[in-house]
């Protein structure tokens, strides 16, 4: 017997309770949808029932099946009154735990069981994703290597850790989505060490391999005719990668794209490049110095040109 539910409007995540008889104490026979989304069953007691309203949840419609001992239906309901569903966006923690003295640890698994990154650098959302397609967000941070967190099934897997690379703060991807990219920080000024690195699709992300050799390095972007630009200490430099023709590339040509003094003669801030979707120009920012550069791109002379009008606040 389905008698009422609380509260009678909410945003995402609102905790939902739906008050009767009969119910069961085993929340996996008990089948909520609300505006035709469907959400799980958090617990029951047989009197009441917990769950959280899903997202899109647009038309507000509960509809409540229990399934009996062979697994059939034995029960359902749908309310006459609808939940009114407020689509304000929300901010909120996706997935993190912590202990009792606020510290926490990389977990694999569902994020209804604990699953957890405890920091982050660099994300990426899946840039090969089309319509039907889970929604994947790809992760960083410097001390533990990128992580897979799959949105649509709700878990998080490590792609690989932090071996064989000093330390990385930034990734994304090539052009058609098929390479990895990412940099590695190892403090040289020399060609003697691989300062990014990449890791293939057909190979799910699981291996890593040195794709230039070069100074220690911070930032890249990777632009959709295969130009690669990364980001130096010293100076605050934006180097061009120079292909000799292999890879792993030795850059013993790089050229200086152009410098951002100002920004290295911040102590300890690093210069931070993001393409722009058009692929006509890049951003700078950097974590210490409060503004933010721009570069038009000549798809000809393949080079970036800073604007003499920068920088903008």
């Amino acid at each position: 017997m389905f008698t009422d539910f609380s509260p009678k409007e909410g945003g995402m995540r609102t905790r939902l309770y739906i008050e009767g008889s009969n119910f069961g104490n085993d929340p996996t026979k008990i089948h909520i949808t609300v505006g035709g989304e469907k959400t799980k069953t958090i617990g029951t007691d047989g009197k009441s029932i917990y769950c959280m309203v899903p997202s899109k949840a647009f038309d507000g419609t509960i509809n409540v099946s229990i399934d009996g001992p062979d697994g059939k239906t034995i029960a359902e309901h749908t309310f006459e009154q609808e939940f009114k569903y407020d689509p304000a966006t929300i901010v909120g923690t996706l997935l993190r735990k912590v202990d009792q003295d606020n510290n926490s640890a990389f977990q694999e698994g569902s994020f209804d069981e604990g699953a957890s990154i405890p920091s982050n650098d660099c994300m990426v959302f899946d840039p090969k994703y089309k319509e039907g397609d889970d929604r994947l967000l790809f992760s960083s941070n410097f001390y533990d290597g990128i992580h897979l967190v799959n949105l649509t099934q709700r878990t998080v897997k490590r792609l690989f850790p932090r071996t064989g690379y000093s330390t990385m703060y930034s990734f994304t991807f090539s052009a058609d989505g098929d390479t990895l990219l990412f940099t590695d920080d190892h403090g040289q000024d020399n060609t003697t060490r691989a300062n990014i690195y990449y890791s293939l699709r057909r190979e799910n992300f699981r291996r890593i391999r040195p794709y230039n050799y070069g100074k220690t390095s911070y930032s890249l972007i990777y632009m959709d005719d295969g130009t690669v630009f990364y980001t130096t200490w010293w100076e605050g430099k934006v180097y061009k990668m120079v292909r000799n023709g292999a890879i792993p590339n030795i850059d013993n040509n790089a050229e200086v794209t152009f410098s951002l003094s100002q920004i290295s003669s911040v102590d300890g801030s690093h210069t931070i490049l993001f393409r722009h979707p058009s692929n006509k120009f890049m951003y700078m920012l950097s974590d210490g110095f409060g503004a933010v550069f721009r570069a038009d791109y000549d798809p000809v002379k393949k080079h970036s040109v800073i604007l003499p009008s920068l920088p903008e606040t």
